[in-house]
């Protein structure tokens, strides 16, 4: 029977269980019913997820910006890591990734 209906909540053998659990949606699909307006989910439906980005003033790399190469996909991936002592390696040029060598040779 599940399988066969579509509905935002079904309840076997009682009636209106849902609405004492604030903990499970209750409401219709598309346009029929309530929507789902119950305890955590009526603050889920009315709320707008957004991202948020800022541009921090810290230093901004300049091996983030293109022109791009194998030095920069090396700083850039240390940089990922948080691996400073790998990115002075790199700018004084006595490391190179494994990633770097397999790019240069492709």
């Amino acid at each position: 029977m599940l399988s066969e209906t579509s509905s935002g909540s079904i309840v076997f053998n009682d009636a209106i269980l849902q609405y004492v659990a604030d903990t499970l949606p209750f409401g219709g699909i598309g346009d029929s019913g309530f929507g789902k307006y119950h305890g955590k989910f009526s603050f889920d439906t009315f709320s707008h997820h957004k991202a948020v980005a800022r541009r921090s003033y810290y230093t901004d790399f300049w091996f983030r910006f293109p022109p791009w190469n194998l030095n920069k996909f090396q700083l850039l991936e240390e940089a990922y890591n948080l691996n400073y002592i790998g990115m002075l390696l790199v700018l004084l040029g006595l490391k190179r990734s494994k990633r770097s060598l397999y790019m240069a040779c492709n």
